[in-house]
């Protein structure tokens, strides 16, 4: 297929830095401008030191960030073990994006069935009575890179009980539960969308720790000079490039938290530093705009009552107390104490409280529907009663498959199984739909009830996780006034909530302003932090420097992307990554477009940044039931229209597996 004995660098951020093997780069170099230029295509340039020369360089001035010996910073390349593929470095670059796309998705949805967190490995322990499932390598790169790690103060010295007793008996004690699936309900659930969300997340992060990030920065340091910047989004861009390539090559990290402790404010920011706060005030905006804007009242109604359960006063008092033995006993009695006669401590309460009221409210819908007698009839609401309460999880994935690949409705597709006639109009099979969807949530919230509520597995947990973090809390009782951190908390929170019940709500500028006006809060705290507790800022940075090290080629690793490939199937790869490439590139072109709306002062449908655009367009892709669909004043979250995910047929159905079994055997790929 190609050269044998090649290299290549997978850089999430750059394109990728391709070496040969001396025999064939005879045969295949082109000729270059000059021998350093040839030595640096070629990638037989010495490695240079510089990183660590250049992170111990400490400075309030961009310019001496990036030292000009910065730019020879080259981070290793992993060999391939086999031919070097056809593929450029840019192709390789779009599908190694596509795969972790895909992959990750697969390893998060795989959650939901029983066995797969016990797959897992350590800490994690294979339950007798669980099936195996298949592995979830990037799950597991991440939490053993990030998480599962002796740095990490507090949870690297959590013994494996908590992990595989507590969290790994809640986690599948909701797998267990087989909690309702969007497509049966005809509208894509707040629990697909936060899932949603959190497989954007972890695909960002994949990337970057398996395709590592380039030491070569994306923008030059000139781009950031001066305290502000101009109102453009390609200016903006650029400075966060260079914000996450300093971040991982140099010690500007060690330069923020000595910014932080200068002032409980911004002034000692340099310009790359308050380019990148510009930039996560934008995020943060977006994240509550694009979760709480568009969506139904009784979300805005139970994120307003669990806000409003919170003791607030009660947890200020007992974090006043100034014996920290005492002030933590204190805490675990208010969250995790039961009173004379009482079932349920005050965690309970609350989650018992919610999901008690949204019980009550669907079943009152359920019913209102049944006396309309619109709803079908009593066999067919028997039907759907049978295939929610008393249908296994692999009968209902059956009959889900059956609905889909017939390109028939659910309900009809119920209603055959059973023998009962079909719905007679398509009012009524509307009707029959929202009577599954209610029924599907009322389970869901019995079921999460008894996990929650009626086990005390949660307070087990809760009470493991104080003494696991113990020293943490002890140096943080020291350190921070958190009594009024607590206060300023309870501020944000309700602050959020008014502003997700007033008018202006969908004005992306308005959650801008929140997120602005609490962000001296935020520096408040850090500032403590870093002035009054030196030991505990020392023990996370530590930690975040080795997450970044993740992100730095230092090691060889055998992942080949070129051997994923058969020889008979590249032509039709490339033409599916030329689609994944136009995909992303129209995602950021609209990004950006965004971007220079909010800057101008304009309100865009939705914020900027092209993993929120992904996680739209992944929204939308979301399988449903087909079929005539009822109104449901819940069904929020759909703003404008992103493309849709490409297909990309033969890489989901033929390389996504064998890049999963790649980075099983490869070790996570790093």
């Amino acid at each position: 297929m190609g050269i044998i004995g090649s290299s290549v660098l997978v850089n999430d951020e750059n394109e990728l830095v391709t070496t040969m093997h001396p025999t064939a780069r005879r045969r295949q170099a082109a000729p270059c401008a000059s021998t350093a230029a040839k030595h640096r295509i070629l990638g037989i340039s010495k490695k240079s030191n510089t990183n660590d020369k250049s992170s111990k360089t400490r400075s309030n001035h961009i310019e001496e960030q990036f030292p000009s010996s910065y730019t020879s910073l080259k981070a290793d390349t992993y060999t391939i073990s086999s031919a070097m593929t056809s593929l450029s470095p840019a192709e390789q670059k779009s599908l190694l994006s596509a795969l972790l796309h895909f992959e990750t998705y697969r390893e998060f949805t795989g959650l939901k069935v029983p066995g797969t967190v016990s797959s897992y490995g350590a800490p994690f322990t294979q339950t007798p009575s669980l099936p195996a499932q298949p592995p979830s390598p990037v799950i597991k790169l991440l939490c053993d890179r990030f998480l599962f790690t002796s740095t990490l103060p507090g949870i690297g010295s959590a013994p494996e009980q908590f992990w595989s007793e507590l969290v790994e008996g809640v986690l599948e004690d909701m797998a267990t539960q087989n909690l309702s699936d969007s497509y049966d309900k005809g509208v894509i659930g707040k629990r697909k969308i936060l899932g949603m969300a959190c497989v954007a997340f972890m695909e960002t992060a994949s990337r970057g720790v398996i395709g590592k990030v380039s030491a070569d920065p994306a923008a030059p340091a000139e781009a950031v000079q001066g305290r502000n910047l101009s109102p453009e989004a390609a200016q903006h861009e650029q400075a966060w490039e260079t914000y996450k390539q300093a971040m991982v090559h140099t010690n500007l990290i060690r330069d923020l938290l000595d910014a932080l402790s200068l002032s409980p404010t911004n002034e000692h920011f340099t310009p790359l530093l308050l380019a990148s706060e510009t930039h996560v005030q934008l995020t943060c905006a977006s994240v509550l705009h694009y979760l709480l804007a568009h969506t139904g009242t009784e979300t805005i109604s139970l994120f307003e009552r669990l806000v409003g359960m919170v003791p607030w006063f009660l947890l200020r008092q007992t974090v006043k107390v100034a014996n920290v033995s005492t002030m933590m006993s204190g805490l675990l009695k208010v969250l995790t104490g039961k009173g004379w006669l009482q079932s349920r401590n005050l965690m309970q309460k609350i989650i018992g409280t919610i999901f008690g009221r949204d019980l009550e409210n669907v079943k009152k819908k359920t019913q209102a529907l049944v006396d309309e007698g619109a709803c079908g009839t009593v066999e067919q609401q028997n039907a759907i009663d049978h295939y929610v309460y008393d249908t296994s999880r692999e009968e209902q994935a059956a009959l889900r498959e059956q609905s889909e690949t017939t390109n028939t409705s659910i309900v009809v597709t119920i209603c055959t199984a059973s023998g009962v006639p079909q719905p007679a109009s398509g009012e009524e099979h509307a009707n029959l739909l929202l009577y599954l969807a209610h029924t599907l949530t009322a389970r869901d919230r019995e079921r999460l009830i008894e996990i929650f509520c009626e086990k005390d597995t949660l307070t087990h947990l809760i009470r493991d996780a104080f003494r696991i973090f113990e020293p943490v809390i002890r140096a943080g009782h020291r350190a921070l006034n958190l009594a009024d951190g607590l206060s300023d908390l309870e501020r944000f929170l309700k602050d959020a909530v008014e502003t997700a019940k007033g008018a202006g709500r969908e004005d992306l500028r308005c959650w801008v302003r929140v997120v602005r006006e609490h962000e001296s809060s935020f520096l408040k705290f850090a500032n403590q932090l870093c002035v009054n507790a030196p030991e505990m800022r020392e023990e996370y940075t530590r930690w975040y420097e080795h997450c970044l090290s993740a992100y730095r080629a230092q090691s060889s690793t055998s992942i080949d992307l070129s051997s994923l490939i058969e020889p008979s199937e590249l032509d039709a790869v490339r033409a599916e990554i030329a689609e994944w490439t136009a995909w992303q590139s129209a995602l950021q072109s609209r990004s950006d477009q965004r971007l220079s709306k909010l800057l101008a002062g304009e309100a865009p449908d939705i914020g900027p940044g092209v993993w929120l655009a992904t996680l739209k367009a992944m929204r939308e892709e979301a399988r449903v039931t087909p079929g005539p669909h009822a109104k449901d004043p819940e069904e929020g979250l759909v703003v404008g229209r992103e493309s849709a995910v490409p297909g990309m047929r033969v890489v989901r159905e033929r390389v996504v597996g064998r890049f999963r079994e790649a980075l099983e055997r490869g070790g996570g790929g790093v």
